[in-house]
C-alpha cells in the first residue's frame, strides 16, 4: 500500500512536496484518480513560484512513472530556478510491518539518472541509467532471475561479499551463474590441462623467469600454480572470494609464492607498465571489454603481451562428451556452452583499438579422465554447478553417474582442442 509520496525540484513547485497518506484522514479521491479500486493518479494544486493567483497544476500518473514513462513526451520538466539538474521522486509503501521505498532521480521526463530500492531503511538495489550498470544488489531480497530483463549486456550482482552472481544476456540467456558455488569441485576436478598446454605458452617466451604476470579470472589458480616452476612472478585475480580461497589453499599447500586478490576484472587497478604478460584462461568473454581494455593496455609494459587461452571438449567428435552435454541441456536448456567445435579465438573490434594479433594457434589434444573425474569436471562447469539449484544438481548427478556407468569405461580419453591468441599493443613491433 502506498503510504507516502515525496517530490523535489519538479516543474513549478518551489518547495519539496510531501503527501503522507497516513495522515490525510477523510481525504477523498475523484473518479479520474481511481482505476480498478486503486489510486493511480493525484491531481495536486499549489501556488506557482511566480506568485500568480492562478494555481499551478501538476498531474502525477503513478503507474506510468513507475513502469517506464511511456505516456510522457521527451523534454525537461525540472524547476528552472533550482540549481540541481535532476528531479527526485520517492514512493513509500507499507507491507505489514515492513516499509519499502522506491526512489529515482530523473534528468528529464523521459530520461532517468538512477533508481534505488530500500527495505526497512536498507538499500537493497541501485541502478545507474547513465552508466547502464547495477551499483548494488542484495540477493537476500532481489531475485537474480529478474535482472535478465534489464536492457544491459552484463550485470554483476553481490551478496554479502561471499558470492558473486554474473548475469550476461549473451551467455545462457541471462541465467545467473556463480563460480563460487562450485569452487570445491573446481579445485578438485578442473586442473586438467596437459603438459603440452603449458609448454606451448613457454615456447612463445611467455610466463617465464624474469617476467611479471597477471592472471585474470584465475579461479582456483590453475594457470599460475602449474606454471610457477617456469620462474615468473604471478598475481591472480578473480571476482569470486570462494575461488580465491581455494587458490590460496592450494598454493600454500605446495609452498608457492603467488599473490591473489578478490576483485572484478573491471575494478583492477595496477600502476602503468607493471606487467610483462596478462593472461586470461577460459574467461575473457565474461569481462566488460569497454572498461577493461584501456586498463590492460595501460598496465602492460611497452612490449607486453595479452594472452587469451581456451580449451574445450568436442561433443560432436567424442561420444562421452556429447552424451554428457545432452544431459546438461536437459536440466539447463539455456546453457550456451554446448556444441563446441574447433575454431580460433575471435575478439570484438573494441579489442583491436588497443591491441593487434601477435600469434594465434589451435591444436587438438586428448585429456585423460576416470568416470569420477569426468563427472566432477562436468559438475564444475557453468551449466551445472555454477547455475543449477541444489535439487537440480542432485538429480543431474544421479542421472550422470548412471549414464557414465552405461557408456564409459573406468578410464578414457576425451577429445579436446586448445586455442591461444597472443595480442600485442597496437602499433608496437
Amino acid at each position: 500500500m502506498l503510504r507516502k509520496f515525496e517530490l523535489r525540484n519538479y516543474e513549478n513547485f518551489k518547495d519539496n512536496m510531501v503527501i503522507d497518506f497516513g495522515k490525510v484522514g477523510g481525504c477523498q479521491f475523484g473518479a479520474d484518480c481511481i482505476t480498478d479500486n486503486t489510486i493511480c493518479k493525484m491531481i495536486i494544486y499549489g501556488k506557482m513560484q511566480q506568485e500568480k493567483k492562478n494555481p499551478g497544476k501538476a498531474v502525477i500518473d503513478i503507474v506510468s512513472i513507475m513502469i517506464g514513462f511511456n505516456m510522457i513526451s521527451d523534454g525537461m520538466f525540472l524547476n528552472a530556478d533550482f540549481k540541481e539538474n535532476k528531479a527526485l521522486f520517492l514512493y513509500t509503501f507499507k507491507f505489514g510491518d515492513n516499509e519499502v521505498v522506491y526512489k529515482y532521480k530523473s534528468l528529464s521526463d523521459a530520461k532517468l539518472e538512477s533508481e534505488e530500492l530500500f527495505f526497512d531503511g536498507k538499500q537493497i538495489f541501485k541502478f545507474s541509467f547513465v552508466n547502464r550498470e547495477i551499483l548494488n544488489c542484495d540477493l537476500d531480497y532481489i531475485n537474480p532471475e529478474l535482472l535478465a530483463d534489464f536492457q544491459i549486456d552484463k550485470l554483476l550482482v553481490h551478496k554479502k561479499g561471499e558470492n558473486m552472481n554474473i548475469v550476461n544476456k549473451s551467455i545462457d540467456a541471462g541465467k545467473p551463474f556463480d563460480w563460487g558455488r562450485t569452487s570445491a569441485d573446481y579445485a578438485r576436478y578442473r586442473d586438467i590441462y596437459p603438459a603440452t598446454f603449458y609448454e606451448k605458452i613457454v615456447q612463445r617466451n611467455l610466463c617465464i623467469s624474469g617476467q611479471k604476470v597477471l592472471d585474470l579470472g584465475t579461479g582456483t589458480g590453475v594457470l599460475p600454480r602449474n606454471m610457477y616452476h617456469f620462474g615468473a612472478e604471478w598475481i591472480g585475480t578473480d571476482i569470486s572470494e570462494n575461488q580465491i580461497i581455494q587458490a590460496k589453499r592450494l598454493s600454500e599447500a605446495d609452498k608457492l609464492d603467488i599473490q591473489y586478490q578478490t576483485v572484478a576484472t573491471e575494478d583492477i587497478d595496477f600502476p602503468d607498465n607493471t606487467f610483462d604478460v596478462i593472461t586470461a584462461c577460459q574467461c575473457f568473454w565474461y569481462f566488460d571489454h569497454e572498461k577493461v581494455m584501456p586498463k590492460l593496455y595501460r598496465m602492460l609494459k611497452h612490449d607486453g603481451r595479452l594472452l587469451l587461452l581456451y580449451m574445450a571438449w568436442l561433443p560432436l567428435e567424442d561420444k562421452i562428451a556429447g552424451a554428457s552435454e545432452e544431459l546438461i541441456l536437459k536440466y539447463n536448456p539455456c546453457w550456451t556452452g554446448s556444441g563446441e567445435t574447433k575454431h580460433p579465438i575471435s575478439v570484438s573490434d573494441d579489442i583491436y583499438k588497443f591491441f593487434e594479433t601477435g600469434y594465434q594457434e589451435e591444436y587438438d589434444i586428448d585429456v585423460f579422465f576416470t568416470r569420477e573425474s569426468w563427472h566432477g569436471r562436468m559438475k564444475a562447469c557453468r551449466g551445472v554447478g555454477a547455475s543449477l539449484s541444489p535439487e537440480e544438481i542432485g538429480k543431474w548427478e544421479t542421472e550422470h553417474k548412471k549414464l557414465l556407468n552405461e557408456i564409459a569405461p573406468e578410464e578414457f580419453l576425451v577429445k579436446h582442442y586448445v586455442a591461444m591468441l597472443e595480442l600485442k599493443k597496437a602499433g608496437r613491433k
